[in-house]
């Protein structure tokens, strides 16, 4: 009777494990198949770029790999000349890509800053209208971005602020984006190391900076990622405030670009080329490199960031 029973039970896991190894394949299957969706605009926008001169993009026929290469595209990123920039495409891009930068790295460190007081405050801190601070900034994220363009536009011109990158950096700076995850986060940290900190002689600054900033390191991580990706495609904001030559970011140097390689004004009026639409893809391929380089590198922290917070959620 005993083996009888063994013999079942072998045979029950074994069907359970042939049925757990079949649901995995079926699920890496399915994330195959949804990667492989996500991934197909990029590589048509990659190998559009390197398309031959006078390519029929209007085309029904969808053709994921070129019968004939060409590098047109990126020498008219080179040699192209915008009118009103006084540089060439390339030239436009690095100009746009070292503002914008001075953007990301400016608003990133001061929303951390100021995202890590106001977590810390809310989350670990006693004071007469708590929930009250609270709930007012919660009500300001549900207001649309669009609703308070003019207001800010107005306010910006009378601080004489507009054509300059501050119109941009204060508002993110001061804004009640991260702070909201990072306080949820530090929520579950037990008081224990705080109050070991303050026996210790350590300040409210130094507390944050020094004993919980490295416990909410994964969350920084995601939110500054998050952050990141939002400045870099950001177009509203910079055509409203810092519309001037020289100080464009990555994307208006893309607009700009649009422009000029237009589908609708494309080889067939005046392109003599026939490579207006390659160099418009070339000139997006190489904006999106450093966006692949900081996802690549944080994948991790990205992951580890989300999932985290999700279980403290």
């Amino acid at each position: 009777m005993s083996i009888t029973v063994a013999r079942q039970r072998t045979q029950r896991k074994g069907t359970w494990v042939v049925q757990q190894r079949i649901f995995q394949v079926a699920v890496s299957a399915l994330l195959l198949v949804v990667g492989v969706a996500f991934l197909l605009p990029y590589w048509y926008m990659l190998i559009s770029s390197f398309r031959p001169a006078f390519y029929n993009f209007d085309t029904v026929e969808l053709n994921l790999w070129p019968r004939v290469w060409s590098l047109g595209g990126y020498r008219r990123i080179l040699t192209t000349e915008i009118a009103g920039l006084g540089s060439g495409v390339f030239g436009a891009l690095a100009v746009g890509l070292r503002n914008t930068m001075f953007q990301e790295v400016t608003i990133l460190l001061g929303s951390t800053v100021t995202s890590l007081l106001a977590a810390y405050a809310f989350a670990k801190n006693e004071f007469p209208g708590r929930y009250f601070f609270f709930y007012l900034l919660l009500a300001g994220m549900i207001i649309p971005g669009e609703v308070t363009l003019v207001p800010k536009f107005v306010m910006f011109v009378n601080w004489g602020l507009i054509k300059t990158h501050w119109a941009l950096i204060i508002p993110s700076v001061l804004g009640a984006g991260g702070w909201f995850l990072m306080r949820m986060f530090m929520s579950t940290i037990p008081n224990a190391y705080i109050d070991a900190a303050r026996i210790d002689g350590a300040d409210e600054f130094r507390i944050v900076f020094s004993v919980v900033a490295p416990l909410v390191k994964p969350v920084i991580l995601t939110n500054a990622l998050f952050g990141f990706l939002g400045i870099w495609n950001d177009l509203m904001g910079p055509m409203m405030y810092v519309n001037t030559k020289g100080k464009y970011t990555i994307q208006l140097v893309l607009y700009v670009i649009q422009s000029i390689y237009n589908p609708i004004y494309g080889y067939r009026y005046g392109d003599t080329t026939g490579e207006g639409m390659q160099a418009l893809f070339a000139g997006l391929i190489l904006s999106s490199i450093p966006t692949i380089i900081i996802f690549v590198i944080f994948q991790r922290y990205i992951t580890e960031g989300t999932i985290i917070t999700g279980l403290k959620l």
